[in-house]
């Protein structure tokens, strides 16, 4: 079974293979500024790309979090059974 490491290796390896190979091709070609922009650049892109997906996931995962009244209500039980053991053993 494969880790997540291995599994990004796996694409990080093969973006890098992969993004070598064109800027080595494309630095003997005649191509359009931008095209050879975006070939050498490519690299920071991912990397913007990769930020812009990591924030919008954790953002909507706060967006779409939700609320468990029950817990809630166990869990104001619990703190109020802490207290009152705290109390008896005269801490607070």
């Amino acid at each position: 079974m494969a880790t997540q490491f291995i599994v990004f290796l796996k694409y990080f390896i093969t973006f890098v293979i992969s993004w070598l190979t064109l800027w080595r091709f494309t630095a003997n070609m005649n191509l359009p500024h931008c095209l050879s922009h975006v070939v050498e650049y490519a690299p920071i892109y991912a990397v913007l790309a990769l930020g812009v997906w990591a924030a919008s996931s954790v953002i909507c995962g706060v967006f779409t979090f939700n609320d468990c009244n029950q817990a809630k209500l166990e869990l104001v039980g619990e703190i109020g059974e802490a207290r009152k053991h705290l109390k008896q053993r005269k801490v607070i």
